[in-house]
């Protein structure tokens, strides 16, 4: 799953003053870069990219940052994360999206820009309150430290932000809900794309 930048920081201190500092100058600087890119992320969601489906307002946000992260137990931070939208999503969806989440941390850790990463994307979902659509909104960065000084501290931090936003039903045709679907979900089964599309559908179509 990783470590809680608190957690690495005590290693550090533990090793000595030196790579406490240098771990702490160096996660200082990559929080305000995450801190940018956050505002920028949620500037863009602000603004309605007219591309995604429309949303009304946001519900929920939320940020977690994890250090030393094993490229081999993905699915443990997708596990995590799940757990910050998963009242907002059916358990069908919500384990599509851990997948897709999954699948793209493989992918950045494999084919870093240098030492650093990103990937958004968004989700049409249903919670389990009745008659309700959300769209989850994710972005997820990746620094690789290559410092053999840092690299003893953590070799790695993975910024995943989620912000759930409400959905107007009533703006929404079978079309635009089926190719959400596919755009969103195109990784998970056939199967379950069918699934979660008769469920939007239900949602959409209810009172």
């Amino acid at each position: 799953m990783g470590q809680s930048v608190s957690a690495v920081m005590k290693a550090a201190m533990l090793q000595n003053e030196e790579a406490e500092k240098m771990a702490n100058d160096a996660l200082t600087a990559l929080h305000d870069v995450a801190k940018l890119q956050n505002q920028l992320f949620r500037s863009q969601l602000a603004n309605n990219d007219a591309r995604k489906i429309p949303i009304k307002k946001t519900i929920f946000e939320d940020t977690i940052i994890r250090c030393s992260v094993d490229p081999d137990n993905r699915d443990e931070i997708a596990k995590e994360v799940k757990n910050m939208y998963s009242q907002f999503a059916s358990e069908d969806a919500a384990e599509a999206i851990g997948s897709v989440l999954s699948i793209n941390l493989k992918n950045m850790f494999a084919n870093a820009a240098g030492n650093s990463n990103q990937y958004t994307n968004y989700f049409i979902t249903m919670g389990s309150l009745p008659d309700e659509l959300f769209r989850v909104d994710m972005m997820v960065y990746t620094y690789a430290f290559t410092s053999d000084a840092l690299s003893r501290v953590t070799n790695n931090v993975v910024a995943i932000t989620v912000v759930v936003s409400s959905v107007d039903k009533a703006s929404l045709d079978k079309s635009a809900i089926g190719a959400a679907v596919q755009y969103c979900y195109g990784n998970a089964p056939e199967e379950v794309q069918k699934k979660i599309f008769d469920k939007l559908m239900a949602v959409r179509d209810s009172n």
